[in-house]
């Protein structure tokens, strides 16, 4: 994961790693608000168990996953 401390030209930033994004979108990671892990619906219990959600949501660029509740 990169945080982003600077975006311009002849930036002069201590310890600094410097990335070539010409021609790219650098863009903030997604906020996904209401996602369902473990619904529980009457006997019946879906969604995906917290890893493969939190795996998803990361390989998707989403950062932050807030789950539904009931």
């Amino acid at each position: 994961m990169v945080k982003i401390e600077a975006i311009g030209r002849e930036l002069a930033v201590d310890n600094a790693v410097r990335h070539n994004a010409i021609g790219l979108i650098v863009m903030p990671g997604g906020v996904d608000v209401q996602i369902h892990m473990k619904n529980v619906q009457s006997s019946a219990i879906t969604g995906d168990p917290f890893t493969s959600d939190t795996k998803s949501a990361a390989f998707g660029e989403t950062t932050t996953i807030i789950d539904f509740a009931l």
